[in-house]
């Protein structure tokens, strides 16, 4: 008995016909006809009473017809299982992470928490700025990624907020800074100050500071978060930075000023219109270790 002679049975039984049968089949009626009568012989019965006007089923033929209808749906069933579970096992997803994330020490504690509720997909991570995110999410080469100042113009992209960070002035722990801390922009004018070059998330930062009508001019330079405040942490200046970084480094001692009101916004990017029931499940667990409560979308 195969599982194909079983699928020909039921056709017959429903249609009551071995010509309107093979039609549906698309199936030969003569090869349609000689698989019903292996079927049978394997059997030892006749599921068919066999008339001029088409066919009509025995008892035994009844009986066969509901149980038969249960096989087929529970080997439905568990095919579609299996293919889940391989799915599942093969599955995987390209996430970016901005530095300034990795370093709060949040990514580590979410991917951790949705990796516990979906064992079976493979997550890669990818630490890059948030300008190279962006570009990447666009290219395909990512999913999603974790992004600081995401341009809201940009009609490829769509992104759900996350949390904010109040900026801060960054120094040393025994720094004049630190044992006299300031008050406004004004009092760091005589302090040497710390930047990045060529990093759009900085560029960003300097452009909304110059914008309070301050102006630092950096005497160091460093490639990114992590190299700008090992700088700090050597005593070499100040920077700015939201205070999230702190956990990483006990040499550094972060201030705030009346007049620097900037906040940095985390936002979980994607390229639009793409739906990922996977994406939204990272989405949701980012939010929930938030303890936000508004609503999320579906990806």
């Amino acid at each position: 008995m195969e599982p194909r002679q079983l699928h020909y049975f039921v056709a017959i039984a429903q249609s009551g016909s071995f010509s309107a049968a093979s039609k549906t089949l698309h199936i030969a009626q003569p090869a349609l006809s000689r698989q019903i009568q292996n079927l049978e012989a394997s059997l030892g019965i006749e599921l068919f009473d066999r008339h001029a006007r088409g066919v009509s089923l025995t008892p035994a033929g009844c009986q066969f017809l509901k149980d038969v209808k249960q096989i087929i749906n529970l080997i439905e069933v568990a095919k579609d299982k299996a293919v889940r579970i391989d799915r599942e096992k093969r599955a995987s997803i390209n996430i970016g992470l901005s530095q300034l994330y990795l370093l709060s020490g949040k990514a580590q504690r979410d991917i951790e928490a949705f990796q516990k509720g979906h064992p079976h997909l493979t997550v890669n991570l990818f630490t890059m700025r948030s300008s190279e995110q962006l570009v990447a999410i666009k290219e395909g080469r990512l999913d999603a990624g974790f992004v600081f100042f995401r341009p809201h113009n940009d009609p490829l992209l769509q992104g759900h907020a996350l949390y904010e960070e109040p900026l801060k002035i960054a120094t040393h722990k025994d720094s004049f800074l630190a044992k006299n801390p300031p008050r406004s922009l004004r009092d760091l004018e005589c302090h040497t100050f710390i930047w990045a070059k060529n990093n759009a998330l900085f560029d960003e930062i300097i452009t909304r500071i110059n914008q309070h009508d301050f102006y630092p001019v950096a005497h160091h330079h460093g490639y990114d978060y992590n190299s700008v405040l090992n700088l700090v942490a050597a005593d070499l200046g100040y920077t700015f930075a939201p205070e999230v970084t702190h956990i990483n480094n006990p040499f550094i001692r972060y201030f705030p000023l009346d007049d620097l009101n900037i906040q940095l916004t985390l936002e979980f990017v994607w390229a639009k219109d793409v739906e990922n029931d996977d994406l939204s499940a990272i989405l949701h667990t980012s939010k929930m270790m938030q303890g936000a409560s508004a609503s999320l979308p579906h990806l």
